[in-house]
């Protein structure tokens, strides 16, 4: 299943190359706008050229965590060319699926819901619209998937070996993306157990600081850099609120926001606060259609709408098919809550804190929640493999009862 996902994401790349007239191997022509490259891309490479100005310790991370940059640094080095980052994505697509399939073999505890969760991912469309992105979409869900899977791995086992991995995976992917920030926060629902050994719980603990680690020494550095401890968010949520209430346009709104912004954070947060106080109700709203708007924006293989022509149309799922994943993905988790709890509670919890920040956000389509996908793509296999095997027992139930008579 690892080698069918990577050579399918491979594929993928090479589609779109050749569509391209890239030269491979440094997907040089994949740089411009409308292919791999979108608004945030020269952001990111911003940072990493002041990275190899300056140094890692000389680098502002206000605007992009580190992960990223460092990794368009290294593959600029190597081989000229910064797009040239995008072989990882086949090979952490190949990691990804092997992670998905044993998470859902471990829930049902059956081989066939690992070969259905495996499947699933191997066409899943989002997989392959944010896999030739030079953004940090598919590399922080592959990893964070991963993640998900080494730490269940960790608290089943209680392998060292599987803490340790966890450890490095969690920590790849907070440098990517600081939407997975706070979920170190929770992590200690999943680590901890009862009746656990004392090494365990000291491995546990020092898996929990380790993954903490990364984001405390981010936060620290923009504030003591700007004054600033996060990346600002309100220059998405007030603008779009304006533009909501018929106060102007979002993108002037928006860059009028990011000015005041770099002149001074803490006033412009504070006159941003004083904005939502005076409107509440609208800005609950305003957050409450963009939960909307995120949950259930269409599963589709391109991410710029000019590469639809790429792909066949029945590979674009609508906004039903969307919420039909997302009631299906709800009936596995109630079936693993039976069996695993805590578990259960981890991701109910990691769904809260990635789609509450992303709510401030706008335009995003499913990239903040991609890695929500793949968290859900074993509860769907668990309630598929259910089904399969209910229907397999109804049946076996009738074919005994039509024999009974004879």
């Amino acid at each position: 299943m690892a080698l069918l996902a990577a050579l399918l994401h491979a594929g993928n790349l090479l589609h779109l190359a050749r569509a391209h007239g890239c030269d491979l191997p440094g997907l040089a022509c994949l740089d411009a706008v409308g292919r791999s490259a979108t608004r945030d891309t020269p952001s990111y490479l911003s940072v990493a050229s002041e990275i190899r100005e300056r140094g890692l310790l000389g680098t502002s991370f206000r605007r992009r965590p580190p992960g990223y940059p460092v990794l368009l640094g290294l593959a600029r080095g190597l081989t000229g060319e910064a797009a040239a980052v995008l072989w990882l994505v086949p090979l952490l697509a190949g990691v990804a699926a092997a992670a998905i399939a044993w998470l859902a073999g471990a829930l049902a505890g059956r081989a066939r819901a690992a070969l259905l969760a495996g499947l699933l991912f191997c066409a899943w469309p989002n997989a392959y619209q944010f896999g030739p992105l030079l953004m940090t979409d598919a590399l922080h869900a592959f990893l964070a998937v991963t993640a998900l899977a080494a730490t269940l791995a960790w608290r089943e086992r209680e392998r060292a070996a599987a803490a340790g991995l966890s450890a490095a995976l969690w920590a790849a992917a907070q440098s990517l993306r600081p939407t997975f920030f706070a979920l170190g926060l929770i992590l200690p629902v999943l680590l901890l157990r009862r009746g656990s050994s004392r090494r365990t719980r000291w491995i546990s603990t020092a898996l929990w600081g380790a993954i903490c680690l990364g984001p405390v020494v981010v936060v620290a550095s923009n504030f003591l850099r700007s004054g600033a401890a996060g990346l600002p968010n309100t220059c998405y949520a007030i603008p779009r609120l304006k533009q909501d209430l018929g106060l102007g346009d979002f993108d002037r709104l928006r860059a009028q926001c990011w000015r005041r912004y770099e002149r001074n954070p803490w006033r412009q947060a504070r006159r941003d606060l004083e904005f939502l106080r005076q409107h509440k109700g609208e800005a609950l709203a305003s957050l409450a259609g963009e939960f909307g708007t995120q949950m259930s924006f269409p599963h589709r293989p391109f991410y710029h709408r000019e590469l639809a022509p790429l792909y066949p149309a029945w590979s674009e799922m609508r906004p039903r098919s969307a919420l039909g994943f997302w009631l299906c993905a709800a009936a596995g988790w109630v079936l693993v809550a039976r069996r695993r709890p805590a578990f259960a509670a981890f991701l109910l919890l990691a769904l809260a804190l990635v789609m509450a920040p992303s709510l401030v956000t706008t335009r995003v389509g499913a990239r903040i929640r991609f890695p929500l996908d793949l968290f859900a793509l074993p509860l769907v296999a668990v309630l598929a493999d259910a089904l399969l095997a209910r229907a397999g027992r109804l049946s076996r139930r009738r074919s005994g009862g039509a024999r009974a008579p004879a």
